[in-house]
């Protein structure tokens, strides 16, 4: 949670003035949500700027805005959170040499009655609040569905400015030139984005939303935090908006009889991703983009842009921005991400608990050292690993994966030095044998015919002794009883 420093000054910026209709939004669909002390915040605020054009006002005390307001701090505090919960303010520090350190609190036009209540979470919150009788008021209020729908036929007689005032003269338009070079302001700083409201945004760890929009479907004892965590997990790994997570557990084909089926639903993302993967592929003619081009660069954030980063510091921190499958596709080069390698991401996060960076680290080190090889054993033995060493950021993981690579490179060196040393041993040795003679050889004695019979008759006559002793002990055992 941010801190509330009094020492530091404020001032307020908008991009229009407020009209009639968001004073009308403000006081009858924001403020039951947000609460009087803070819309009177947001009045203060507003009123701090100059009148009837957008702009920046004065940069004033603290001390001042809280006796403006009679709250304390910490009053000021949650009033100013409520704000920019619904959209209605965002919150700059900033720090210059003529002001010092300073809050600036940019004012957002409320959204339009129709846009408020087309958002699920603004309209189901006022509903829960007012009751179903008073929200069916303030939407006849805001909203009159009998506009012109009984018109059948119209023809549109309005008069152009050019049939009322004539086309502008040679003269009328150097004037013209003339007032665009004179302009001290850009439009391209304008937001346009921050013009007509914004919707209200939430983070994907809370579901609760989601689980208050589905309160007529599932059965509470279903709703579990196993469960939170697989759905939790489907966003993280193929960057699910909730909004598109709410849209596919409406599907009765998925949600029924108060369960959720999350075989169903994984099937049915894994191939909505490979569909959404594809088509936005295409038209680069299903070519890989490089981890360091131009395209991935813009998407470096503003903070880093302003420390210098060697090329392999923004190697590794786009890694940090993309989401394994992403990764994947890559190095597919648009083409279909084999089933078990989405299988394999989703066991190095949901089975083995490493976070969406480390497994980018691991499948990258992986890829690039096995011939864009991913073995199944070989991963999940590094993430086992990983995981005992508790390795849980991408530096961490950028270390570990340059330990293991130094290891690998030492071992495959000390292994051709041995081989090379054994071929080297056998090699010599075959040529000292050459040189002198084989050790084991035995010298050939040459025989006369003579002495060869003669050696013959004495093996004979030993062989004939031999069967003879052993014919008289056969005789002894005969005969004794």
């Amino acid at each position: 949670m941010a801190m509330f420093w009094q020492g530091y000054g404020w001032c307020s910026r908008t991009y229009r003035p407020l009209h009639g209709t968001d004073l009308l939004a403000l006081t009858h669909l924001y403020q039951p949500i947000i609460g009087a002390t803070s819309i009177g915040l947001y009045m203060t605020l507003y009123h701090q700027l100059p009148l009837h054009r957008a702009g920046v006002s004065t940069i004033c005390s603290q001390s001042y805005l809280l006796k403006l307001l009679s709250l304390s701090s910490q009053q000021m505090l949650e009033a100013r959170y409520l704000l920019e919960g619904v959209g209605l303010l965002n919150t700059f520090e900033k720090k210059d040499l003529k002001n010092g350190s300073y809050y600036e609190f940019e004012l957002i036009p409320p959204l339009s009655p129709i846009k408020f209540f087309q958002s699920e979470v603004f309209s189901l919150t006022l509903y829960n609040l007012l009751g179903k009788d008073r929200y069916i008021e303030l939407q006849k209020m805001f909203i009159q569905p009998d506009t012109v729908e009984s018109i059948q036929v119209s023809k549109n007689i309005t008069k152009s400015f050019q049939e009322i005032f004539g086309s502008l003269s040679p003269h009328e338009m150097r004037k013209a030139a003339e007032i665009q070079k004179d302009h001290f302001w850009s439009w391209d700083q304008d937001d346009e984005g921050l013009i007509d409201g914004r919707f209200p945004e939430w983070n994907h760890d809370d579901l609760s939303v989601i689980q208050r929009h589905l309160s007529n479907q599932i059965d509470p004892h279903v709703w579990t935090k196993e469960l939170e965590a697989e759905l939790k997990e489907l966003c993280l790994l193929y960057q699910l908006e909730a909004e598109d997570l709410l849209k596919l557990l409406r599907d009765p084909t998925i949600t029924g009889r108060g369960q959720i089926d999350m075989n169903r639903l994984r099937s049915f993302v894994k191939s909505e991703y490979q569909m959404r993967l594809s088509h936005s592929l295409k038209p680069k003619q299903a070519q890989p983009q490089p981890l360091g081009s131009t395209s991935m660069k813009q998407q470096v954030t503003k903070q880093s842009q302003k420390e210098p980063l060697t090329e392999e510091d923004r190697y590794f921190q786009q890694l940090g921005m993309l989401s394994p499958l992403e990764l994947l596709s890559y190095y597919q080069g648009g083409a279909k991400i084999p089933d078990c390698d989405i299988n394999l991401v989703e066991s190095l996060i949901r089975d083995y608990g490493l976070p969406q960076g480390v497994v980018n680290v691991l499948l990258d080190y992986v890829l690039q050292k096995h011939d864009r090889k991913l073995p199944r054993s070989l991963v999940q033995k590094i993430a086992g690993h990983w995981k005992r060493l508790g390795i849980t950021t991408i530096e961490q993981a950028k270390e570990q994966a340059r330990k293991e690579l130094r290891n690998s490179k030492r071992q495959a060196e000390t292994k051709k030095k041995n081989q090379q040393s054994v071929v080297s041993f056998n090699k010599n040795k075959q040529q000292d044998r050459q040189k002198k003679g084989s050790p084991s050889s035995e010298p050939v004695v040459q025989m006369s015919d003579e002495e060869l019979l003669k050696k013959q008759a004495q093996i004979r006559a030993k062989l004939t002794l031999m069967r003879e002793q052993q014919k008289r002990i056969w005789e002894e055992e005969e005969n004794t009883p």
